[in-house]
Order: structure tokens, then C-alpha cells, then sequence
């Protein structure tokens, strides 16, 4: 399983695992560009791109973006 923290807010979700934070992203529904994730190590948070491959447990941090202008 897979840890989805959906931010603001903080509401965790569990995911069946998946092996690419691509994967992970668009079984939530999300496409390309709309979001920041954010990968919780035992370094610290990092900001990670959707080609990013996850290992069981991975913790992921989502806060989508919105664009002004």
C-alpha cells in the first residue's frame, strides 16, 4: 500500500501499490502539471516528479496547484 496525505487539509487515503508515483497520481484522478508531491523519507520531504518509482510503504504528500494569472 501506498500512504496519500491530500493537502490542505491532511486527509489520509490508502492506495493499493503502485510502482510509479505516475500510477499513483492517475488512479486519484489527476493529470500532469496539477499537482506538487511531495515524498516522505527518513531524510525529510522531497519534491519528486511522476517518474519517480515508489517502494511498498511510500508515504506521498499532494497539494495540487492552482495558477493565477
Amino acid at each position: 500500500m501506498v500512504t496519500v496525505i491530500m493537502e490542505p487539509g491532511g486527509k489520509e487515503r490508502e492506495v493499493e501499490y503502485c510502482k510509479s508515483v505516475r500510477a499513483v497520481l492517475n488512479r486519484l484522478g489527476f493529470r500532469q502539471n496539477e499537482t506538487l508531491t511531495i515524498l516522505e523519507t527518513a531524510d525529510g520531504p522531497q519534491l519528486v516528479t511522476w517518474d519517480v518509482i515508489l517502494e511498498e510503504g511510500a508515504r506521498l504528500r499532494i497539494r495540487p496547484v492552482t495558477s493565477r494569472g
